[in-house]
């Protein structure tokens, strides 16, 4: 139809933020009753030369005739978004949902049905990774960074069996004597051709894939090993953080797994700690009340990562058995010349402490930083100003050198 009459396609991928929280927190038939009204306030955008459908799951796709120029496709895009974003009441639920949205171009991103919504996916997943709540239209680049998304999944298959991984560990330290009281362990991969990578790169890829449950047995696994080690060594014993990805979590054999790490290590649970984000929390509140109570049975500790970031209420918190809140570095970083950033890292340390809670503050990088939140009564810190993440052979060296440095 766009090419009989000289004018451009568009095709539209539709896709939904973060909407399996809603089905973990309020249940499938809110979900679908959320699906059904927004189905139907596409349908009324309809006419002969706008075409929607729900292709799968949590996803729309829309056809339309447009003008030629940016312009014309941010005008039907707008009108899209505004059908979508309004509240959607169900049952006194006021739901409120984000959409991120690819779109590709007949016949500049492709000719055919198959290569425009191959093409709008590409877009709408590169507008996930900016932050969700937006639209990107596709280009080469696009194309080319999921090429090498591919290529980095296939090549993290074999990354474990080929021994690329490693962990190097943080301090961390008490704010009171400025003794070192633990550490956080950290994944590393060091790619055969690319070499050192970070991790904001590949674990993504891993908890998108699956494979982060296997990787983080194997994290968690090393750790504990570790951590034994150190204490046959005759070092001082310190706690060991370990970052639980949501997968992970709610994966159902987390805690006997869990479990017999611990029992083939020797480590004690006393000096593991996992750290969860708020996310985790959100879903499911007796499956996740019954995991961090089985993880409590072998005295681990449990922390709230990123605490400020995400998902935050008093009410998880006051449920669930956790033992610490980690300020997010985003705070910490902005917290002597932001007044908004201060009084969140304030309010964060009374929030903990009213509830009998450990508070630590991450991204710590200037003495100035740890004089503020010493004096703000938080309990712990970690960041640069007191060490970088380092292998384990530097880490040994520094158990027994950093309480005099700090």
């Amino acid at each position: 139809q766009a090419a009989r009459n000289g004018l451009e396609g568009m095709l539209v991928y539709i896709d939904l933020d973060n909407f399996k929280d809603i089905n973990d927190s309020l249940g499938h038939y809110m979900g679908d009753a959320l699906l059904r009204e927004l189905g139907q306030r596409l349908q009324a955008l309809a006419d002969p030369k706008r075409l929607f459908a729900r292709s799968s799951g949590d996803e729309f796709i829309a056809l339309l005739e447009v003008e030629s120029g940016e312009a014309s496709v941010a005008t039907e895009l707008a009108r899209i978004q505004q059908a979508v974003l309004a509240p959607v009441t169900v049952n006194g639920h006021q739901l409120v949902t984000t959409v991120s949205v690819g779109v590709s171009l007949y016949p500049e991103d492709g000719q055919d049905f198959t290569t425009l919504y191959r093409n709008a996916d590409t877009a709408m997943y590169a507008a996930k990774t900016d932050g969700r709540n937006t639209w990107r239209r596709f280009d080469r680049a696009m194309q080319e960074k999921a090429s090498e998304r591919q290529q980095l999944l296939a090549e993290l298959r074999g990354a474990l069996s080929r021994d690329e991984f490693s962990l190097h560990y943080q301090p961390q330290v008490s704010l009171i004597d400025r003794e070192l009281i633990g550490a956080e362990a950290l994944l590393r991969w060091h790619h055969p051709v690319l070499g050192q990578m970070s991790p904001a790169r590949f674990v993504p890829i891993a908890e998108e894939s699956g494979l982060i449950v296997e990787i983080g047995e194997w994290v968690l696994r090393q750790v504990c090993r570790q951590g034994r080690a150190w204490h046959e060594a005759g070092l001082p014993p310190i706690t060991l953080a370990v970052n639980l990805s949501a997968i992970q979590f709610q994966h159902h054999d987390l805690p006997s797994t869990v479990a017999r790490i611990l029992d083939e290590t020797g480590f004690d649970g006393r000096h593991l700690e996992l750290e969860l984000t708020e996310s985790v929390l959100a879903g499911d509140e007796a499956r996740v009340a019954q995991t961090i109570a089985l993880l409590k049975h072998h005295h681990i500790r449990v922390a709230i990562d990123d605490f400020g970031t995400g998902y935050s209420s008093m009410a998880y918190l006051n449920r669930f058995a956790v033992d610490k809140l980690k300020i997010d570095q985003s705070f910490v970083r902005e917290m002597d010349t932001d007044r908004n950033s201060a009084s969140v890292v304030t309010a964060i340390i009374r929030l903990a402490h009213s509830l009998d809670l450990n508070v630590i503050a991450e991204g710590v990088e200037t003495e100035r930083q740890a004089q503020h939140l010493a004096q703000l009564d938080c309990d712990e810190a970690q960041g640069y100003h007191f060490g970088r993440p380092v292998p384990p052979k530097a880490f040994t060296a520094l158990l027994q050198t950093l309480p005099e440095q700090c």
